[in-house]
């Protein structure tokens, strides 16, 4: 191997590393929150004919909450309704977490993919094209977005969801990293090209 082929191996090696580290924060830092909210959530109980809790939803981090709790345990039964209200969609989308994340970059990097799937399937019923492919490619405050972190995870399957709803594979991350970039770091060339 060429000393510039081990150096570009070794930088990127470093930025996995990297970004792996920021990761794992990011997963301690959810944790925490996500346990916050349930302490003062109800999910149990009787919901209304659309799956949300019949209490009064004042707050779209309400909503997100709710979405979010119920994902932890595996219940995709509130994102299902709160998709069928345009108030949560709106919600929904339009949600930034304090690390600048969507709940699109919150399920695919918690490992929701079921969830992210039935966003995704549901987001051309919610907007225009373009809102669509805005919110696909809203970066978070380290510029990735769902898609960097879909492919971080390995996860081709919602890579090629996020792509078909218009993801950019061009757009560059804090690192300056495209999700090409990181699909032919993983061999997955062809998932993105």
């Amino acid at each position: 191997m060429s000393s510039t082929n081990l150096k570009a191996a070794l930088e990127f090696l470093n930025a996995r590393n990297a970004w792996e580290k920021r990761c794992k924060e990011d997963e301690d830092r959810l944790l925490v929150l996500s346990r916050q909210l349930s302490g003062g959530l109800s999910l149990s109980g009787s919901t209304s004919a659309r799956g949300l809790p019949k209490s009064h939803i004042n707050d779209r981090n309400d909503i997100v909450s709710q979405v979010l709790v119920s994902l932890e345990k595996k219940d995709l039964s509130i994102l299902n309704g709160a998709l069928r209200d345009p108030k949560s969609v709106a919600a929904i989308v339009s949600f930034r977490s304090g690390e600048g994340d969507t709940v699109l970059h919150v399920m695919v990097r918690e490992g929701y993919h079921a969830a992210a799937r039935l966003l995704l399937q549901h987001l051309p019923y919610s907007g225009s094209k373009q809102e669509i492919i805005d919110f696909v490619n809203q970066p978070n405050n380290w510029k990735d977005t769902a898609l960097h972190l879909a492919l971080s995870d390995t996860d081709s399957e919602v890579a090629l969801l996020l792509l078909n709803a218009g993801a950019d594979p061009y757009k560059k991350n804090a690192n300056s990293d495209t999700s090409l970039y990181l699909a032919c770091g993983i061999g997955w060339l062809d998932v993105v090209w």
